[in-house]
């Protein structure tokens, strides 16, 4: 039987999603997954970025990459009880738990364009 997070992480693969990106695939990647703006305090610096980068191609750290996205990103929506309020609750907590997901995966992106033109 296939569990709901086994066919999640096949329909969003995440091990070839940063495969042979030019900058500009980088860039429109970025600019559609970027979360609500937040403050500079919030934005990780460029060698966490990297670290980032360097996790997602490590067999080992990619483990907590794919658990990050299987608890985020790839989370089912949330089943909600029968009123509007229930439904618009439900609807917040699934994207603030989408949000910290993506956040991931943009630094992650930005880790692998730093690494790329450090090369």
């Amino acid at each position: 039987m296939t569990t709901m997070t086994a066919l999640m992480r096949d329909v969003l693969r995440s091990d070839s999603l940063f495969a042979d990106m030019s900058d500009q695939d980088f860039e429109t990647l970025i600019d559609q997954i970027s979360p609500a703006e937040t403050g500079p305090d919030f934005v990780p610096d460029e060698d966490v970025k990297r670290m980032l980068a360097a996790f997602w191609t490590s067999h080992d750290a990619r483990r907590v990459i794919e658990w990050l996205l299987d608890i985020t990103i790839r989370a089912p929506y949330p089943v909600t009880g029968q009123n509007r309020d229930d439904l618009a609750f439900a609807a917040a907590k699934h994207q603030a738990r989408v949000a910290i997901g993506r956040a991931v995966v943009m630094a992650a992106a930005q880790g692998f364009k730093l690494l790329k033109k450090e090369r």
